[in-house]
């Protein structure tokens, strides 16, 4: 019975063999296709540079593991650079930078580690580094406010969808080079023409949404989201009537406009207009308006209306601006003194009042809206009162305190996603982040066999210092990004990671444990880990890749595409690519990896 039962497991494990044989092959293929590479730019004037993918590097970097016969094999490193005039540069003790061709550079490595052989400690790509999603808009230096409600903080989390709407009720917007391409469309409920004769419905738009990132002027808060040109005024007396605000509103309302920014208002209420705004609310339009520079407490409209979120102007020192309306109505403050913004004649100006700190927080509304697409106005509000700092005098001058986009779109939220009715990555709530952002450490990671937007997953997280073991996070919800890099965020307010070097170890839930030595610099770091990535295929969780992980994932696979039970753990963990699905993928990603019986993770 014994040797009947060996040759069953035999006939077994030959028929897994014989499978995986012929959809390895094939999936190769696939992965081949499917596994990260550096993408290139869109063709587009408001593309971001975004993150350190998109720079190939121009070399490679090797480190001998001793210091003997140096100059020798210096020399021998010589053959791999790009031209005889470039010889390995020294760059640290026993390390050298070798000049390659880009498109050289993954053969270089190749060839080093099968020539130089066990006399290297390591040899990788000479990467190139760039700052964090800083804009490079010449003028962005002089764009205080966009560090005071840290913006560059917040743009690393989201730079705003181009499919997120702001309706700019008005006095135009001129077509300015620095602006027109975010600009979708342009209406007029007054003469004289679509352009902005007065400039400043200009200035509003370039503080929402300037091109971004484009070597030219300045940068905006929306960065990509675009903006919907109303035109309500157009003399500099007269202002804007209710009706053509009503009309103005009614407009946005019907081109599925997500945010209303009107930086205008009067002492007067009027029925009419507050119905409009009603209605406009009871269609999802979040609407944002200036309380007013009559440097009083005397409530404004639309400001002060039930369903407007209304704004007052805050000095650089985040004291209340001499001429801000005030007081107990008023939902929040931003930055509201020398913004500088385009202009209707192709430049730059700067101004102050309630109606450019209007547009900061309604563009800080449109990042909301970008990275959480199904919440309701009631959720952006919380959300934007929730996270403002409490400066001096929040709960007299304004509620909420002023505006801060980095922590709208940090904070904790505990949205779940609108059901789907066609088969999708099996979604979950989005994870709840530490409630601390300056003392939060956040970690990019990557995990083969997702390149793109998938489902949430769940890692266990080790921080070892000196080789032991000193935190332990276990079920750590991530997301990730279009991208496929996920990103994990660790509440560092008891300052249990001090600045200093560490071993971090990551274990995804199909994935082999995966070690990164690193270094802590401060309390709110952003560590990205995300050039190697950890290996796909230990779907039982044990840290090893064996028989039995290629055994599991095929006994899923009863289909060319099962859907994945979200309630079936050992389901879940099968989805290695976490698309929602079975499917061959995820067996060639399970068998990619098993070189021998037994492959251990770190």
């Amino acid at each position: 019975m014994a040797r009947k039962n060996k040759k069953q497991t035999f006939g077994l494990l030959s028929a897994v063999l014989g499978i995986l044989a012929l959809g390895a092959f094939i999936i190769f293929l696939v992965h081949q296709i499917s596994k990260p590479q550096l993408q290139k730019s869109e063709a587009s004037s408001s593309e971001e540079i975004t993150n350190e993918e998109d720079l190939k590097p121009e070399g490679v970097i090797v480190k001998y593991k001793n210091s003997s016969q140096l100059q020798t094999k210096a020399a021998r490193l010589k053959r791999y650079s790009s031209s005889a005039e470039d010889s390995p540069r020294e760059i640290s003790t026993r390390t050298y930078a070798v000049k390659t061709n880009p498109e050289d550079v993954d053969r270089t490595i190749e060839n080093i580690k099968n020539e130089e052989g066990q006399e290297i400690e390591y040899v990788e790509p000479d990467y190139k580094r760039q700052l964090y999603f800083t804009p490079n808009d010449p003028l962005f230096k002089d764009e205080w406010w966009l560090k005071k409600v840290e913006a560059e903080k917040a743009w690393d989390l989201s730079k705003g969808s181009p499919n997120v709407v702001v309706a700019l009720i008005d006095t135009g917007v001129s077509l300015h080079p620095d602006l027109a391409a975010n600009v979708i469309e342009r209406y007029n409920f007054v003469g004289g023409g679509l352009d902005d004769v007065l400039g400043h419905g200009t200035s509003i738009a370039g503080t929402i949404s300037a091109v971004t990132n484009n070597n030219l002027g300045i940068a905006s808060i929306g960065y990509n989201v675009k903006i919907i040109s109303l035109k309500v005024v157009a003399k500099k007396t007269g202002g804007a009537s209710d009706s053509d605000i009503i009309k103005a509103i009614n407009t946005a309302v019907e081109k599925k406009a997500d945010i209303i920014n009107m930086s205008l208002g009067g002492g007067k209420e009027g029925q009419a207009l507050k119905e409009a705004i009603d209605y406009a609310w009871s269609k999802g339009v979040f609407i944002v308006a200036s309380a007013g520079n009559t440097k009083s407490s005397k409530p404004t409209y639309p400001a002060s209306y039930d369903h407007v979120f209304s704004v007052a102007a805050t000095s650089e020192d985040d004291s209340k601006a001499s001429f801000s309306t005030y007081g107990g109505w008023v939902d929040i403050a931003a930055p509201g003194v020398n913004i500088l913004s385009t202009n209707k004649s192709g430049g730059y100006e700067s101004h102050s009042g309630t109606s450019d700190a209007a547009p900061i927080v309604a563009g800080v509304a449109a990042l909301i809206k970008s990275k959480f697409p199904s919440y309701t106005n009631a959720q952006i509000e919380k959300r934007l009162c929730d996270t403002a700092d409490k400066i001096n005098k929040t709960g007299q001058y304004w509620k909420c305190g002023r505006v801060n986009a980095f922590k709208a779109l940090y904070g904790t939220t505990n949205e779940t996603p609108s059901p789907t009715n066609s088969p999708q990555p099996t979604q979950t709530p989005a994870p709840t982040l530490p409630p601390n952002p300056d003392k939060t450490l956040s970690f990019r990671i990557r995990f083969q066999g997702i390149t793109q937007k998938a489902s949430d997953q769940k890692i266990k997280v080790q921080f070892y210092k000196d080789s032991n073991l000193i935190l332990e996070k276990e079920n750590q919800k991530v997301s990730n990004d279009e991208n496929g890099i996920y990103t994990f965020y660790l509440d560092n307010s008891d300052n249990k990671i001090v600045p200093g070097k560490y071993t971090i170890r990551i274990k995804g839930e199909s994935h082999l444990g995966k070690k990164y030595d690193i270094e802590i610099k401060g309390n709110n770091d952003a560590i990205d880990l995300s050039k190697s990535e950890a290996k796909a295929g230990d779907v039982n969780q044990d840290n090893q890749l064996t028989i039995a992980d290629i055994a599991q994932v095929l006994s899923f696979y009863v289909t060319f595409s099962t859907n994945v039970d979200p309630n079936n753990p050992k389901m879940v963990a099968s989805d290695i690519n976490k698309n929602g699905k079975i499917t061959i993928i995820d067996v060639a990603l399970v068998a990619i990896n098993w070189s021998s019986l037994t492959i251990n993770g770190e």
